[in-house]
C-alpha cells in the first residue's frame, strides 16, 4: 500500500504524477485521465461528423429523388449505428473517468496550464498554493522546458522542502537536477 499524502487530493478528484512527471488528474488505475479522455473524445467528435454528413445526403437524396425509400434506409441505419458508436464512447468517458473534469477542469488542472503557458510562482501564490508541492512540481518542469533550469531546480527544491519523503518528487529530482548542468 503506498502511502498517502494530503496533496493527492482536493476533496473531489485524485492527482498523482504521470511517467513525464507531471502533476494531473488519475483514474482509478493511477494513469492520466486526460490521456485516456482525449482520444475518446475524439472518436466521440469523429461519429458527431459522419452522423452530420449522413443527415446532410439524407436532406439532399430526399430533394433530389421522388422515392427515395432505399437511400433512406440506408443513410438511417448509418445514423443509428454511429449513434450507437457515441453511446459506447460516452459510456467509455464515463467508465475512465468523470466528464465533468474533462470540459470543466478543476482549479489545479487550470493552475498548471497557466503554468505552461508562461505564468510563475505568482499565480501559485494568488490562490494560496504555492506550497503545494504538486503545482510546484508542474511549475518546475515548465521552467526547465522554457530554457530556465536554474529557476526550475530552485522551484524543485522548494517542493522537495514540503515533501522530502515523496517517492515521485525524489525521482523527478533525481532525475532533472542529474541532467541540469551546475554552475561553476
Amino acid at each position: 500500500m503506498t502511502k498517502k499524502y494530503p496533496f493527492d487530493s482536493d476533496g473531489y478528484y485524485t492527482y498523482g504524477f504521470t511517467s513525464s512527471g507531471l502533476f494531473t488528474l488519475i483514474n482509478k488505475g493511477g494513469e492520466s485521465l486526460y490521456d485516456k479522455a482525449i482520444p475518446l473524445l475524439e472518436k466521440l467528435g469523429s461519429h458527431f461528423l459522419w452522423i452530420f454528413l449522413w443527415i446532410v445526403v439524407l436532406v439532399a437524396s430526399n430533394l433530389i429523388f421522388s422515392d427515395p425509400k432505399l437511400i433512406n434506409r440506408l443513410f438511417m441505419s448509418l445514423i443509428f449505428f454511429h449513434l450507437f458508436l457515441v453511446g459506447c464512447r460516452v459510456t467509455s468517458l464515463m467508465l475512465n473517468g468523470k466528464l465533468k473534469p474533462l470540459f470543466f477542469p478543476p482549479l489545479w488542472i487550470r493552475l498548471t496550464r497557466e503554468l505552461q503557458k508562461g505564468g510563475g510562482i505568482e499565480i501559485l501564490k494568488k490562490h494560496t498554493l504555492d506550497t503545494h508541492p504538486g503545482l510546484l512540481v508542474n511549475l518546475a518542469l515548465t521552467q526547465f522546458t522554457q530554457g530556465h533550469a536554474q529557476e526550475g531546480q530552485a522551484t524543485l527544491k522548494h517542493a522537495l522542502s514540503f515533501c522530502p519523503d515523496h517517492p515521485d518528487i525524489l525521482q523527478i529530482c533525481a532525475q532533472l537536477l542529474t541532467k541540469t548542468p551546475q554552475p561553476d
